[in-house]
């Protein structure tokens, strides 16, 4: 499999060739892609992997290990993933010393960072840090489990569980021959038991238009 990469900031593209590329499923349908051999790898070199929604990032190099973990709600196993060999061109340490006392933010302004490169040119860039609050995380519920946890309001707020278990308890006592049937008789008949048991207190002596005898 060749692949490009980009080196720099020249933006220059080299072919690098990737000798074996070895996919694993594991339990879970969770994804490991694993570089078999590599030849050709210039130094400072990086692979970054896209699967799904999902990238990862690591050291380009015989033997290395990206594994991808189902997300939360995903069903379907993406078709392909996307490789992309990347190479670092620079690289410093940025100290974080009295950010607190700074108001929780710190920027510097002209930052040089030197070049990886045998004379190359640094790069110079502002960056700023800060530091910010976040709300605590909230479990993230899949799809399915929102719609179950819906269901089940409804079914508990219309008493709908203890009808079926009693149901499904009495059909597999009688076992009869036509089971549909059978229901369709037993929720009749609890449809008709609920009607009974909601009387109309206002039809009632002294509790609705009709005053209590003796008064």
């Amino acid at each position: 499999v060749c692949v490009l990469c980009c080196f720099g900031v020249a933006h220059s593209w080299h072919s690098v060739c990737v000798c074996v590329w070895h996919c694993v499923w594991r339990t879970g349908r969770a994804m490991e892609v694993r570089v078999d051999d590599v030849d050709g790898l210039p130094a400072h070199t990086y692979l970054s992997v896209r699967y799904g929604e999902q990238r990862r990032q690591a050291p380009f190099r015989a033997g290395e290990v990206i594994a991808f973990h189902p997300a939360p709600g995903t069903e379907k196993m993406p078709r392909s993933y996307t490789i992309d060999v990347l190479r670092k061109v620079g690289s410093k340490q940025v100290s974080l010393a009295g950010i607190m006392a700074l108001g929780g933010s710190v920027k510097h302004v002209g930052l040089e960072i030197p070049s990886l490169e045998i004379n190359g040119l640094p790069v110079t860039a502002d960056i700023s840090a800060k530091l910010v609050t976040t709300a605590p995380e909230e479990h993230e519920q899949t799809k399915r489990q929102q719609m179950a946890r819906k269901a089940k309001e409804y079914l508990d707020a219309h008493k709908v569980q203890p009808v079926l278990n009693d149901m499904f308890a009495k059909l597999l006592e009688a076992q009869p021959s036509d089971p549909l049937a059978f229901m369709v008789d037993f929720l009749e008949q609890q449809r008709e038991s609920a009607a009974e048991d909601c009387e109309d207190f206002a039809s009632l002596p002294g509790l609705g238009a009709t005053p209590l005898p003796g008064f």
